[in-house]
């Protein structure tokens, strides 16, 4: 046609596509120069993605979360003849998504993916263990679980490891699920389940450390770990490496924390981050004498920009996203104000979200004052229309309200172990009550500053702390059957409400202005920082 530019050809076409892959593989093999062959292994890894399925961008049009269409076409196409792809766990519960579907829309799309084996996370048993084995054998999910053993016969509940020969060498790839699994999800979820210590956890790290390189003749050995780096991690990361010589690669999760190669003796030690934000890769090389050198990296959402989403994948989110909207699109309420979720003020202080979220749970059951873990939440609630999809963003655990029974005294040791614990998903949201904590640091394990805080003052209704008094409080089945190690509320409840998402629909929907904008303002915790 007159003034028509020519298209590309489809060989031009896909070579443009690969530019990004390209860029890639020189940094992966910098001296490509020296005539350096490519890796003979690229491992490609995600971790926490709590059901970010689909890609998300900012403002600006620029990637902020990869989606697993991208990332598809991204493996797929990566020009290495040898390659892994393994999620470190937290990967079917989270977003909207995977709510309404329990966990079967994310798992039809890993069905598509392919991955080589997953660990399983504490928030992959959200939805009961029964409903993690059948949709793990409907949709041939590759689960591993070297630690987790059923109690009733003591047998394994899932295979220990995976064995990969790639010609040039064997790999043994061995997952562990994080042993405070029974505190981490609704502990009636695993109850048929036990959890190995962190002692035999490490102990169990050894073990296949040697069975997979005596008996199976695996050159190199990959754990793939739920375990997480922060100092109150037990066993932690990098204390597995410490304990188990002869690992090669640590994939791990549940921290969150982006780990482009942390190196505890000569294991290395990765995560992605969460929510496909990033990929992660390490590209394997055979070295004099057999000994292999390991190179990482992480990619950004925003690097992914050129890569097309594969389309079959890009489908099947599609028409998986119609079958909920209708579900998912219905208006709640409309909010003249944010309500924060931001993970970060969650667990060091009260926002107004939990304060909502508390303050709709209290009036739903009449208690005295209402308690929540911060690890409720997921996401903020914006200025404006408040759908379905947006309040299951924020609160996407499929949690009930229920009601037990405390003395003041054991109300303050409640308070205090959920305080004593900020940055974690143990911090207390709570409403009803008045508190003021004094802030200490103390010396973690590792020799980093853990801070600690602890209630001085606090008010009940506005009335001081009896100790002796008792007190109707509501929370959420999860932490009344022990969740995040709040014993002190592990005991038979008065009575069992309906889903929190549920209750706080309602009260949005109810709730005026004026009765808002007090509970937005209302500082129900007061932090004193040591100077």
């Amino acid at each position: 046609m007159k003034g028509q530019q020519p298209q590309p050809g489809p060989v031009r076409a896909f070579w443009r596509a690969l530019a990004p892959l390209v860029v890639l593989v020189l940094f992966l093999a910098p001296s490509l120069a020296a005539q350096e062959p490519a890796p003979d292994l690229v491992i490609f890894y995600t971790n926490d993605v709590h059901g970010y399925a689909t890609e998300q961008k900012d403002d600006q049009g620029r990637l902020t979360h990869i989606g697993y269409p991208r990332l598809k076409s991204f493996v797929k196409s990566f020009p290495v003849r040898n390659k892994l792809l393994l999620d470190a766990g937290d990967v079917l519960s989270g977003q909207p998504l995977a709510t309404v579907s329990q966990g079967e829309f994310i798992a039809r799309v890993l069905e598509k993916m392919n991955y080589d084996a997953l660990a399983p996370g504490n928030h992959d048993f959200d939805y009961g263990l029964a409903r993690l084995m059948a949709l793990k054998d409907r949709f041939q999910l590759a689960f591993l679980g070297a630690n987790i053993i059923e109690r009733e016969d003591g047998g394994s509940l899932l295979p220990p490891y995976i064995v990969k020969d790639f010609g040039v060498f064997k790999v043994g790839v061995f997952a562990l699920a994080h042993p405070g699994t029974p505190r981490l999800t609704s502990p009636g979820n695993v109850e048929s389940l036990i959890f190995a210590s962190p002692d035999a956890t490490i102990e169990i790290a050894r073990q296949m450390v040697t069975r997979l390189r005596d008996d199976e003749g695996a050159r190199m050995v990959v754990a793939l770990t739920h375990l997480g780096t922060d100092p109150q991690e037990q066993p932690g990361a990098r204390a597995l490496a410490r304990g188990a010589p002869g690992l090669d690669l640590i994939i791990d999760g549940h921290s969150h924390s982006p780990l482009a190669g942390l190196r505890e003796g000569d294991t290395l030690i990765v995560s992605s981050g969460a929510r496909l934000e990033n990929l992660g890769l390490v590209a394997v090389r055979t070295g004099p004498g057999g000994r292999l050198s390991l190179a990482s990296r992480l990619m950004g959402a925003a690097e992914f920009g050129a890569v097309a989403p594969e389309a079959g994948l890009q489908a099947l989110l599609a028409s998986l996203s119609a079958e909920a909207d209708e579900q998912l699109n219905q208006v709640l309420a409309r909010l003249p104000f944010a309500l924060d979720g931001e993970r970060e003020h969650l667990r060091r202080g009260s926002t107004n979200l939990g304060r909502v979220v508390c303050a709709a749970l209290k009036k739903a059951s009449g208690a005295d004052a209402a308690i929540i873990n911060s690890g409720s939440f997921r996401d903020s609630l914006p200025t404006g229309e408040i759908t379905r999809r947006r309040l299951l963003s924020a609160l996407p655990a499929d949690n009930y309200a229920v009601t037990v029974t405390l003395s003041g005294a054991e109300l303050l040791e409640v308070l205090n172990h959920g305080l004593g614990q900020p940055g974690s998903g143990a911090f207390p949201q709570f409403y009803g009550l008045t508190v003021t904590a004094q802030e200490s640091l103390e010396t973690g394990p590792d020799g980093s500053l853990i801070r600690r805080d602890r209630a001085e003052l606090v008010e009940v209704g506005g009335r001081p702390l009896d100790p002796e008094a008792g007190y109707r409080i509501v929370t959420t089945d999860f932490l009344q059957k022990g969740g995040d190690d709040y014993r002190l509320l592990a005991r038979p409840a008065d009575q069992v409400y309906g889903p929190v998402e549920e209750i706080m629909a309602g009260y949005l929907a109810d709730i005026d202005e004026e009765s808002l904008i007090f509970i937005d303002r209302d500082d129900a915790l007061t932090i004193i920082v040591e100077e």
